[in-house]
């Protein structure tokens, strides 16, 4: 099977991390599962990587859910 598709299935029954052998992966999974729930977190994500370097390093997102 996809291993993206398999973790968004366990996030999308409630389990909030996974141990993996490929992080990238299970990272990746999260964050579209994230995305498909929240689309607000996109503006939050293009916004703090446009701080990066500019002396605000810190995400200013809000991680409530």
């Amino acid at each position: 099977g996809n291993p993206v598709n398999e973790y968004l299935q366990f996030f999308a029954l409630g389990v909030d991390g996974v141990f993996a052998d490929f992080p990238g992966t299970a990272h990746t999974a999260r964050l579209l599962f994230l995305l498909s729930k929240h689309p607000e977190l996109a503006q939050c994500l293009v916004n703090a990587n446009a701080r990066i370097g500019r002396g605000r390093d810190r995400m200013t997102c809000h991680w409530d859910w």
